[in-house]
Formats: structure tokens, C-alpha cells, sequence
């Protein structure tokens, strides 16, 4: 699943090697922060999950959240408030 971060189009793996990570798709992605080489045949290169920050951790799970909820057609129930507003309607 692909993910922009920080501007660059990375590729999402769940389970590598056990780990989550961010694999470079581009070959100048691999001089970016955190990027470390893999396996040399072929070149890969990923970030793992585990080294970035915080920050970015969270931004991170909130696209896949987001691009899983677009992919499946799923749409959350809408919050108790909502309901109130609209329901004199029917």
C-alpha cells in the first residue's frame, strides 16, 4: 500500500521481517532520514516504522486508516449529536 510521507511516495508493508515499514520506491529516496538498506539484491531500502517519531507515527496510521476506510467503502456511524439534529427530520 503506497503512503505519501514527507512529500515522497513510500511503500507500506505490514510485516517485514516482523516489522512495519516504509520501503523506498524511488532510487533518491534512499538518502532520506532513516532509510536503511535491507538487502542488496536487488537495492532495498525501507524506514522502520519503529524509528520515526511520534508525530510522524501517528500521521502515518491516520493515512492507512483513512486509504483502508476509502479502498473498503467503509463509513463510520455517525456520532450520537448528528443523529439528534436530523431526527425530527423523519
Amino acid at each position: 500500500m503506497y503512503i505519501d510521507y514527507k512529500g515522497e511516495k513510500l511503500d507500506f508493508v505490514n510485516s517485514f521481517r516482523g516489522e512495519a515499514a516504509l520501503f523506498a520506491t524511488m532510487p533518491h529516496q534512499i538518502d532520506m532520514e532513516d532509510m536503511t538498506l535491507v538487502s542488496i539484491n536487488p537495492d532495498k531500502y525501507c524506514i522502520f516504522f519503529k524509528d520515526l517519531e511520534e508525530d510522524d507515527q501517528h500521521v502515518i496510521r491516520h493515512l492507512l486508516k483513512q486509504k483502508i476506510m476509502n479502498d473498503t467503502g467503509y463509513k463510520p456511524a455517525p456520532k450520537k449529536n448528528v443523529l439528534e439534529k436530523i431526527k425530527d427530520k423523519f
